[in-house]
């Protein structure tokens, strides 16, 4: 019986992988991937906007495509990356500039903005 596999192969224009240390001295990891419409529509579904996949590395959780722009509840964060406490708060609070690939130090600002509002 003769099978062949068949694979899809995802791009994007780039990625980008953030590490910040907070002031606490605790640490996140994370990498951002755009989606082009095409691989969103393959990888996710029948979408016609741009998703960007979050891959939280440190700690670690599971990787999970966030539609652009999108600013979840801390919920939402907890059970699609499968991590929790304030890390999913943070997650949360930075998600519409993580998604869109911000530059490092809008990202770090933003980090120091909602540590700031913690205390």
């Amino acid at each position: 019986m003769a099978t062949s596999t068949q694979i899809s192969v995802g791009q994007s224009e780039m990625a980008l992988f953030y590490r910040l240390v907070l002031p606490d001295g605790s640490r996140l990891v994370f990498g951002a991937v755009p989606l082009d419409a095409d691989t969103a529509l393959r990888v996710i579904g029948n979408v016609t906007v741009e998703y960007s996949l979050i891959i939280p590395i440190f700690p670690r959780g599971t990787t999970w495509p966030f539609l652009r722009g999108f600013r979840p509840q801390p919920e939402y964060v907890e059970f699609h990356l499968l991590v929790a406490g304030t890390v999913a708060d943070l997650y949360s609070y930075l998600m519409p500039l993580i998604s869109a690939l911000a530059p490092a130090d809008a990202i770090a600002e933003a980090a120091d903005a909602w540590w700031a509002g913690q205390g």
